[in-house]
Protein backbone atom coordinates (compact mmCIF):
# COMPACT_ATOMS: atom_id res chain seq x y z
CA UNK A 1 0.00 0.00 0.00
CA UNK A 2 2.43 2.68 1.16
CA UNK A 3 4.74 2.05 -2.48
CA UNK A 4 1.20 2.45 -4.19
CA UNK A 5 0.59 5.49 -2.58
CA UNK A 6 4.51 6.75 -2.78
CA UNK A 7 3.82 6.20 -6.71
CA UNK A 8 0.76 8.20 -6.48
CA UNK A 9 1.47 10.90 -4.31
CA UNK A 10 3.87 13.11 -6.77
CA UNK A 11 1.08 12.65 -9.53
CA UNK A 12 -1.84 13.16 -7.49
CA UNK A 13 -2.85 16.50 -8.88
CA UNK A 14 -1.47 15.89 -12.84
CA UNK A 15 -5.22 15.16 -14.14
CA UNK A 16 -7.83 13.03 -13.02
CA UNK A 17 -7.47 9.89 -10.83
CA UNK A 18 -10.38 7.26 -9.59
CA UNK A 19 -9.94 5.45 -6.24
CA UNK A 20 -10.87 1.43 -7.53
CA UNK A 21 -11.50 -0.73 -4.14
CA UNK A 22 -12.49 -4.24 -3.59
CA UNK A 23 -15.41 -4.04 -1.57
CA UNK A 24 -17.41 -8.01 -1.83
CA UNK A 25 -16.26 -11.25 -3.24
CA UNK A 26 -18.03 -14.75 -4.16
CA UNK A 27 -16.11 -17.29 -4.99
CA UNK A 28 -12.86 -17.80 -6.16
CA UNK A 29 -11.47 -14.51 -7.45
CA UNK A 30 -7.62 -13.50 -7.69
CA UNK A 31 -7.86 -10.08 -5.09
CA UNK A 32 -9.89 -10.14 -1.87
CA UNK A 33 -11.66 -7.25 -0.59
CA UNK A 34 -9.53 -4.33 0.51
CA UNK A 35 -7.48 -4.68 -2.63
CA UNK A 36 -7.19 -1.17 -3.70
CA UNK A 37 -6.17 0.94 -7.54
CA UNK A 38 -5.70 3.85 -8.77
CA UNK A 39 -6.42 4.91 -12.22
CA UNK A 40 -4.76 8.44 -14.23
CA UNK A 41 -6.74 10.05 -16.70
CA UNK A 42 -3.48 9.50 -18.75
CA UNK A 43 -3.67 5.94 -18.79
CA UNK A 44 -1.67 5.16 -15.32
CA UNK A 45 -2.57 1.90 -13.54
CA UNK A 46 -1.14 1.97 -10.00
CA UNK A 47 -2.06 -1.30 -8.27
CA UNK A 48 -4.42 -4.42 -9.18
CA UNK A 49 -7.99 -5.57 -8.71
CA UNK A 50 -7.75 -8.48 -10.58
CA UNK A 51 -4.83 -10.64 -12.13
CA UNK A 52 -4.76 -8.34 -14.90
CA UNK A 53 -7.89 -9.78 -17.06
CA UNK A 54 -10.03 -7.01 -15.92
CA UNK A 55 -8.42 -3.93 -15.44
CA UNK A 56 -8.72 -2.52 -18.82
CA UNK A 57 -12.88 -2.77 -18.64
CA UNK A 58 -12.50 -1.15 -15.09
CA UNK A 59 -10.73 1.87 -16.90
CA UNK A 60 -12.91 2.15 -19.11
CA UNK A 61 -15.61 2.59 -16.06
CA UNK A 62 -13.39 4.80 -14.08
CA UNK A 63 -13.13 7.17 -16.87
CA UNK A 64 -16.65 7.45 -16.86
CA UNK A 65 -16.95 8.07 -13.10
CA UNK A 66 -14.01 10.65 -13.45
CA UNK A 67 -16.80 12.40 -15.71
CA UNK A 68 -19.65 11.55 -13.60
CA UNK A 69 -21.08 10.84 -10.75
CA UNK A 70 -18.22 10.91 -8.49
CA UNK A 71 -18.50 6.97 -7.61
CA UNK A 72 -19.59 3.84 -8.96
CA UNK A 73 -20.44 -0.04 -7.79
CA UNK A 74 -19.51 -2.02 -10.35
CA UNK A 75 -19.76 -6.01 -10.48
CA UNK A 76 -17.92 -8.49 -12.66
CA UNK A 77 -19.40 -12.59 -12.56
CA UNK A 78 -17.16 -14.81 -13.91
CA UNK A 79 -20.35 -17.08 -13.91
CA UNK A 80 -22.45 -15.45 -16.21
CA UNK A 81 -22.61 -16.09 -19.23
CA UNK A 82 -23.33 -12.87 -20.13
CA UNK A 83 -20.84 -10.93 -17.85
CA UNK A 84 -18.02 -9.19 -19.46
CA UNK A 85 -15.73 -11.29 -17.03
CA UNK A 86 -17.53 -14.05 -18.32
CA UNK A 87 -16.74 -13.39 -21.83
CA UNK A 88 -13.02 -12.22 -21.27
CA UNK A 89 -12.42 -16.17 -20.45
CA UNK A 90 -10.79 -15.60 -17.25
CA UNK A 91 -12.06 -18.94 -15.98
CA UNK A 92 -12.09 -18.29 -12.05
CA UNK A 93 -15.72 -18.50 -11.86
CA UNK A 94 -16.40 -16.29 -9.25
CA UNK A 95 -17.87 -12.77 -8.62
CA UNK A 96 -16.05 -9.49 -7.15
CA UNK A 97 -17.92 -5.85 -7.10
CA UNK A 98 -15.86 -2.93 -7.04
CA UNK A 99 -16.24 0.69 -5.77
CA UNK A 100 -14.50 2.91 -8.00
CA UNK A 101 -14.92 7.15 -6.68
CA UNK A 102 -12.90 10.04 -7.77
CA UNK A 103 -9.44 10.89 -5.64
CA UNK A 104 -8.67 14.69 -6.37
CA UNK A 105 -8.31 17.83 -4.21
CA UNK A 106 -12.11 18.86 -4.31
CA UNK A 107 -12.78 15.67 -2.21
CA UNK A 108 -9.04 15.78 -0.43
CA UNK A 109 -8.01 13.06 -2.46
CA UNK A 110 -10.84 10.47 -0.45
CA UNK A 111 -8.42 10.91 2.54
CA UNK A 112 -5.04 9.15 0.41
CA UNK A 113 -2.57 11.63 1.35
CA UNK A 114 -3.85 11.46 5.06
CA UNK A 115 -3.30 7.54 4.71
CA UNK A 116 0.05 8.01 2.62
CA UNK A 117 1.40 10.46 5.52
CA UNK A 118 0.26 8.01 8.42
CA UNK A 119 2.00 4.93 6.37
CA UNK A 120 5.06 6.51 6.25
CA UNK A 121 5.05 6.98 9.96
CA UNK A 122 4.11 3.19 10.41
CA UNK A 123 0.78 4.04 11.62
CA UNK A 124 -1.97 1.62 10.57
CA UNK A 125 -5.31 3.33 10.16
CA UNK A 126 -8.89 2.58 9.24
CA UNK A 127 -10.22 3.27 5.87
CA UNK A 128 -13.36 4.13 5.28
CA UNK A 129 -15.63 4.44 2.58
CA UNK A 130 -19.11 5.22 1.70
CA UNK A 131 -20.61 3.16 -0.73
CA UNK A 132 -22.87 5.70 -1.86
CA UNK A 133 -21.97 8.99 -0.43
CA UNK A 134 -24.59 11.64 0.17
CA UNK A 135 -24.91 15.17 -0.20
CA UNK A 136 -24.42 15.39 3.63
CA UNK A 137 -22.15 12.92 4.58
CA UNK A 138 -18.14 12.68 3.64
CA UNK A 139 -16.72 9.84 1.17
CA UNK A 140 -14.06 8.85 3.45
CA UNK A 141 -12.83 8.93 6.87
CA UNK A 142 -9.28 8.18 7.69
CA UNK A 143 -9.02 6.98 11.45
CA UNK A 144 -5.45 6.23 12.60
CA UNK A 145 -4.71 3.62 15.15
CA UNK A 146 -5.07 4.79 18.68
CA UNK A 147 -7.35 7.70 17.71
CA UNK A 148 -11.01 8.25 18.88
CA UNK A 149 -13.42 7.33 16.53
CA UNK A 150 -15.69 9.80 15.10
CA UNK A 151 -19.63 9.00 16.54
CA UNK A 152 -20.85 5.81 15.22
CA UNK A 153 -17.67 3.88 14.16
CA UNK A 154 -16.57 0.94 15.74
CA UNK A 155 -14.04 1.57 18.74
CA UNK A 156 -13.09 -1.51 18.71
CA UNK A 157 -10.09 -2.50 16.25
CA UNK A 158 -11.24 -3.72 13.04
CA UNK A 159 -9.14 -6.57 11.78
CA UNK A 160 -10.85 -7.59 8.28
CA UNK A 161 -12.25 -5.54 5.58
CA UNK A 162 -15.91 -5.27 5.79
CA UNK A 163 -19.31 -3.89 5.05
CA UNK A 164 -20.49 -1.21 8.13
CA UNK A 165 -23.96 -0.06 8.20
CA UNK A 166 -24.50 3.92 10.12
CA UNK A 167 -26.90 6.19 9.83
CA UNK A 168 -29.00 4.60 7.25
CA UNK A 169 -25.97 4.38 4.87
CA UNK A 170 -23.44 1.66 3.55
CA UNK A 171 -19.87 2.02 4.33
CA UNK A 172 -16.89 -0.52 3.77
CA UNK A 173 -14.68 -0.43 6.31
CA UNK A 174 -10.77 -1.40 5.30
CA UNK A 175 -8.05 -2.31 7.99
CA UNK A 176 -4.67 -0.64 6.49
CA UNK A 177 -1.17 -1.76 8.31
CA UNK A 178 1.98 -0.79 7.69
CA UNK A 179 4.52 -3.08 5.77
CA UNK A 180 6.33 -5.43 7.72
CA UNK A 181 8.91 -4.14 9.15
CA UNK A 182 11.51 -7.41 9.00
CA UNK A 183 14.91 -7.15 10.96
CA UNK A 184 17.85 -9.19 10.05
CA UNK A 185 20.83 -9.67 12.12
CA UNK A 186 23.74 -10.21 10.39
CA UNK A 187 24.83 -8.61 6.95
CA UNK A 188 26.77 -10.96 4.87
CA UNK A 189 26.64 -12.61 1.64
CA UNK A 190 23.36 -14.50 2.25
CA UNK A 191 21.72 -11.93 3.72
CA UNK A 192 21.46 -9.86 0.15
CA UNK A 193 19.27 -12.00 -1.43
CA UNK A 194 16.78 -12.22 1.46
CA UNK A 195 17.23 -8.44 1.69
CA UNK A 196 16.07 -7.89 -1.42
CA UNK A 197 13.28 -10.35 -2.17
CA UNK A 198 11.42 -8.68 1.29
CA UNK A 199 12.24 -5.00 -0.73
CA UNK A 200 10.07 -6.59 -3.73
CA UNK A 201 7.30 -7.80 -1.32
CA UNK A 202 7.29 -3.77 -0.25
CA UNK A 203 8.52 -5.03 3.46
CA UNK A 204 10.63 -2.61 5.52
CA UNK A 205 14.10 -3.86 5.56
CA UNK A 206 16.84 -3.47 8.29
CA UNK A 207 19.91 -5.01 7.97
CA UNK A 208 22.47 -4.88 11.40
CA UNK A 209 25.83 -6.38 11.78
CA UNK A 210 28.39 -4.16 13.72
CA UNK A 211 31.56 -5.83 11.94
CA UNK A 212 33.12 -3.17 9.46
CA UNK A 213 33.04 -5.28 6.01
CA UNK A 214 29.64 -6.65 6.67
CA UNK A 215 26.15 -4.56 6.11
CA UNK A 216 27.50 -2.28 3.40
CA UNK A 217 25.43 0.00 1.98
CA UNK A 218 26.68 -1.29 -1.81
CA UNK A 219 25.87 -4.55 -1.23
CA UNK A 220 22.16 -3.80 0.08
CA UNK A 221 21.05 -1.16 -1.58
CA UNK A 222 16.97 -1.80 -1.19
CA UNK A 223 17.50 -1.67 2.59
CA UNK A 224 15.41 1.17 4.14
CA UNK A 225 18.04 1.08 7.07
CA UNK A 226 21.72 -0.38 7.82
CA UNK A 227 22.87 -0.63 11.37
CA UNK A 228 26.53 -1.19 12.64
CA UNK A 229 25.94 -0.22 16.53
CA UNK A 230 26.72 -2.31 19.22
CA UNK A 231 23.99 -4.85 19.94
CA UNK A 232 23.39 -3.32 23.42
CA UNK A 233 22.45 -0.17 21.55
CA UNK A 234 19.63 -1.85 19.19
CA UNK A 235 16.36 0.20 19.93
CA UNK A 236 13.04 -0.29 18.44
CA UNK A 237 12.89 -4.40 18.77
CA UNK A 238 8.98 -3.88 19.79
CA UNK A 239 7.90 -2.55 16.82
CA UNK A 240 9.75 -5.47 14.61
CA UNK A 241 7.25 -7.87 13.03
CA UNK A 242 10.40 -10.25 11.75
CA UNK A 243 13.29 -11.13 12.91
CA UNK A 244 15.94 -13.27 11.11
CA UNK A 245 19.06 -14.13 13.02
CA UNK A 246 21.99 -15.00 10.55
CA UNK A 247 25.52 -13.50 11.39
CA UNK A 248 27.26 -16.87 11.05
CA UNK A 249 28.83 -15.95 14.49
CA UNK A 250 27.87 -17.27 17.93
CA UNK A 251 28.32 -14.51 20.52
CA UNK A 252 26.56 -12.70 18.00
CA UNK A 253 23.20 -14.78 17.36
CA UNK A 254 23.19 -15.00 21.35
CA UNK A 255 23.28 -11.56 22.13
CA UNK A 256 20.43 -10.77 19.52
CA UNK A 257 18.35 -13.72 20.47
CA UNK A 258 18.90 -13.07 24.47
CA UNK A 259 17.29 -9.27 23.34
CA UNK A 260 14.26 -10.94 21.73
CA UNK A 261 13.22 -12.43 25.15
CA UNK A 262 11.31 -9.73 26.38
CA UNK A 263 9.89 -8.94 22.40
CA UNK A 264 6.69 -10.48 20.50
CA UNK A 265 7.86 -10.56 16.23
CA UNK A 266 4.94 -12.76 14.69
CA UNK A 267 8.12 -14.35 13.57
CA UNK A 268 11.35 -15.37 14.15
CA UNK A 269 13.71 -17.37 13.10
CA UNK A 270 17.67 -18.61 13.37
CA UNK A 271 19.80 -19.88 10.73
CA UNK A 272 21.64 -23.48 10.65
CA UNK A 273 20.90 -26.92 12.44
CA UNK A 274 19.51 -27.65 15.16
CA UNK A 275 22.60 -28.18 17.25
CA UNK A 276 23.72 -24.86 16.24
CA UNK A 277 20.37 -23.45 17.67
CA UNK A 278 20.88 -25.31 20.94
CA UNK A 279 24.39 -23.61 20.86
CA UNK A 280 22.92 -20.16 20.69
CA UNK A 281 20.60 -20.59 23.43
CA UNK A 282 23.05 -21.88 25.74
CA UNK A 283 25.53 -18.92 24.82
CA UNK A 284 22.58 -16.52 25.43
CA UNK A 285 21.53 -18.10 28.58
CA UNK A 286 18.11 -19.11 27.75
CA UNK A 287 15.86 -22.10 27.02
CA UNK A 288 12.95 -21.55 24.33
CA UNK A 289 10.12 -21.40 26.68
CA UNK A 290 11.72 -17.81 27.80
CA UNK A 291 10.79 -16.60 24.35
CA UNK A 292 7.65 -15.27 23.84
CA UNK A 293 7.08 -16.49 20.38
CA UNK A 294 8.49 -19.74 19.04
CA UNK A 295 11.92 -20.20 17.33
CA UNK A 296 12.32 -20.92 14.12
CA UNK A 297 15.62 -22.83 13.92
CA UNK A 298 16.62 -24.27 11.31
CA UNK A 299 14.69 -21.59 9.66
CA UNK A 300 12.19 -22.07 6.70
CA UNK A 301 10.78 -24.69 4.97
CA UNK A 302 12.09 -27.61 3.15
CA UNK A 303 11.81 -26.33 -0.54
CA UNK A 304 15.45 -27.52 -1.64
CA UNK A 305 18.17 -26.42 -2.62
CA UNK A 306 21.23 -24.29 -0.69
CA UNK A 307 22.49 -21.43 -2.53
CA UNK A 308 21.69 -18.40 -0.33
CA UNK A 309 18.62 -16.72 -2.66
CA UNK A 310 17.37 -20.63 -2.31
CA UNK A 311 17.81 -20.43 1.21
CA UNK A 312 15.83 -16.91 1.33
CA UNK A 313 12.88 -17.98 -0.56
CA UNK A 314 12.57 -20.83 1.95
CA UNK A 315 13.06 -18.25 5.14
CA UNK A 316 10.56 -15.48 3.37
CA UNK A 317 8.00 -18.46 2.38
CA UNK A 318 7.89 -19.63 6.27
CA UNK A 319 7.78 -16.37 6.95
CA UNK A 320 5.02 -15.31 4.49
CA UNK A 321 2.75 -17.69 6.48
CA UNK A 322 3.28 -16.83 9.93
CA UNK A 323 2.26 -13.06 9.18
CA UNK A 324 -0.99 -14.23 7.21
CA UNK A 325 -1.43 -17.30 9.36
CA UNK A 326 -1.71 -20.17 7.16
CA UNK A 327 0.19 -23.20 6.93
CA UNK A 328 1.80 -23.54 3.69
CA UNK A 329 0.67 -26.15 2.41
CA UNK A 330 0.20 -27.07 -1.03
CA UNK A 331 -2.90 -25.55 -2.07
CA UNK A 332 -3.26 -29.00 -4.61
CA UNK A 333 -2.08 -30.93 -1.93
CA UNK A 334 0.50 -32.55 -5.00
CA UNK A 335 3.17 -34.13 -3.08
CA UNK A 336 6.82 -34.24 -4.66
CA UNK A 337 7.86 -37.45 -7.31
CA UNK A 338 10.15 -39.64 -5.99
CA UNK A 339 13.20 -40.84 -7.88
Amino acid sequence: MLDLLARWYPQRDDGDWVLGTVIDTRGPVYRKAGALMLFGDKGQQLGLLSGGCLEADIAINARKVATGTGSRVITYDGSDEDDIAYQLGIGCGGSIDILLRVANSANEYCGLATLFSLLGERRAALFCQAISATDDSPPTVVIANGSVPPDGFPAAAVKSPQKYHLAGQDWFLNPIRPAPALFIAGGGVDAEPLAQLSSTLGWHVTVWDPRPANARAEHFPSADRLLSCDVTALADLAEIDVMVIMSHKLSLDAAVLARMVHHSPRYLALLGPVSRRIRVLEMAGIVENDLRVPLAGPAGLYLGGDLPESVALSILAECHAALYDTSAHSLSAVLPRSG
